[in-house]
């Protein structure tokens, strides 16, 4: 057995022992920390698939761009003389793993509400992903790129994250618990 396998053991272990004796805090940050940790050394395989995704995606919206020139290679989408590289920082993935990671340890949801709230929000963090890649494209002929990437784009993406978590986390603690 691998050491990744006895972190899982242990990591298994440690939860039901939380669960046991109902420490409930303990067990929804333990356990949403160490699933986080255990598909972030996956991301990779997450990441290339998303990346192909968002790709396709954008291909497909870009007659959105009548007109433009826009070109596509592995990684990068080309617009004019700018050129936008797809990392995993724009797939959205790290926020989709800590949502679902979260999500997966939350009280308040049964476990069929868990998979629909968890499919609808990886729906709208891969929409707020795309519309953050045209919004940077389509900016990025009339504003340089580091201000449209790292400023506006960025700025308005986090705006968007941060509403759908509370729209899942915080929201429903509000109506159920109240």
């Amino acid at each position: 057995m691998t050491v990744f396998g006895i972190v899982i053991l242990l990591w298994l272990y440690l939860l039901y022992v939380l669960k046991r004796t109902k420490l409930n805090a303990f067990f929804f940050i333990v356990g949403s920390i160490g699933l986080f940790l255990i598909i972030l050394t996956f991301k990779d395989f997450f990441i290339q698939s998303s990346i192909k995704s968002v790709l396709y995606t954008m291909k497909s919206l870009s007659f959105f761009f009548k007109g433009y020139s826009i070109s596509m290679s592995r990684d990068f989408v080309s617009f004019y003389d700018s050129k936008v590289k797809i990392t995993y920082e724009y797939t959205g993935v790290i926020e989709i793993i800590s949502l679902e990671s979260l999500l997966c340890f939350f009280p308040i949801y049964t476990v069929l509400e868990k998979i629909i709230i968890g499919f609808y929000s990886c729906i709208l963090i891969f929409i707020a992903t795309i519309l953050r890649l045209l919004l940077i494209i389509y900016l990025s002929r009339y504003l340089s790129e580091t201000i449209t990437q790292l400023i506006i784009c960025r700025l308005l993406f986090y705006v968007f994250i941060v509403v759908v978590f509370y729209e899942v986390f915080t929201r429903p603690q509000i109506i159920r618990w109240h």
